[in-house]
C-alpha cells in the first residue's frame, strides 16, 4: 500500500541551471515525470532525492501542451517505492487530495486539499480544480 511516506521516497526535486520543479517515480516504467515548464529548453537534468542524493536524469519525451515531460535516469534508481496510476479512479467535488513536491526548490512538502471542480474547462482544455 501506497503511504505518503512511501511517495515521499519516490518523489525528486529536478534542478536546471534556471528552475527547480518536482518529478514523481514510476517505477514499473523505470521513468520519472515532470512538468515540461520545469526542463524546458534540457536535454539533461538533475534530480535530487529526499536524502540530497543527486544524479543526472535524460529528457526522453515532452509535451509542451498538456506541460507534461518524461524523464529517464542515467543509472539505475534502486528505491523500492513508486507511484502508479489508477485507471478506474473517479474524481468528485470534495474529496480529499494532497500535492506532494518541492514547489520553489523548497525542502519537501506535502498540502492537502480538496478537489473544488473535477471537470473545470478552460481554453479548450480539462483540469481538475483543487
Amino acid at each position: 500500500m501506497q503511504t505518503l511516506d512511501n511517495l515521499k521516497n519516490a518523489t525528486f526535486k529536478i534542478l536546471t541551471s534556471s528552475s527547480t520543479g518536482s518529478g514523481f517515480y514510476f517505477k514499473n516504467e523505470d521513468i520519472i515525470i515532470t512538468n515540461h515548464h520545469v526542463v524546458q529548453g534540457y536535454k539533461k537534468v538533475a534530480i535530487e532525492d529526499a536524502n540530497q542524493n543527486r544524479t543526472l536524469a535524460k529528457v526522453i519525451l515532452i509535451n509542451p501542451d498538456i506541460d507534461i515531460a518524461v524523464l529517464k535516469t542515467e543509472a539505475p534508481l534502486t528505491i523500492e517505492d513508486s507511484f502508479s496510476i489508477n485507471s478506474s479512479l473517479t474524481l468528485a467535488t470534495r474529496q480529499k487530495v494532497y500535492a506532494l513536491g518541492y514547489p520553489f526548490g523548497m525542502p519537501f512538502t506535502i498540502t492537502e486539499g480538496i478537489i473544488s471542480n473535477p471537470e473545470q474547462h478552460m481554453n479548450g482544455k480539462h483540469f481538475v480544480q483543487t
